[in-house]
């Protein structure tokens, strides 16, 4: 597959009503999802759907989000792709070169500079 955007990273505000929300960029798997609400990590009351997929996918949650202090009229939702900086990939010698293997590598390289990236 190609990388064809360097998004990577979606905001919302939450409103106590929407639960489903959509993010457009490739996320490998489910578990590369960062979800934040108000600035802090969330880690349950959501699903992650369209995970592989290069045109995105949403996160729904359980539970609308919305405000957490009296008073506030929003809540920040952020969705945010994060992939472990690892290499898995392990070349044999003398085998038929494995176009997918390495294009897959590649990919990942490219989505965890754009990860970094966004970290800068």
């Amino acid at each position: 597959m190609t990388i064809s955007t360097t998004k990577n990273k979606i905001q919302y505000i939450g409103d106590g009503v929407t639960t489903t929300f959509i993010y457009d960029f490739l996320v490998p798997s489910d578990d590369d999802m960062v979800v934040t609400f108000d600035g802090a990590r969330v880690s349950s009351g959501y699903t992650v759907t369209g995970s592989g997929d290069p045109v995105g996918g949403t996160v729904i949650f359980d539970t609308a989000p919305s405000a957490p202090v009296e008073g506030a009229s929003e809540a920040i939702i952020v969705l945010v792709r994060s992939v472990p900086q690892t290499q898995e990939m392990d070349l044999r010698p003398y085998d038929a070169f494995p176009a997918d293997t390495v294009e897959g590598a590649f990919d990942k390289l490219t989505l965890i500079t754009q990860d970094l990236q966004e970290q800068v």
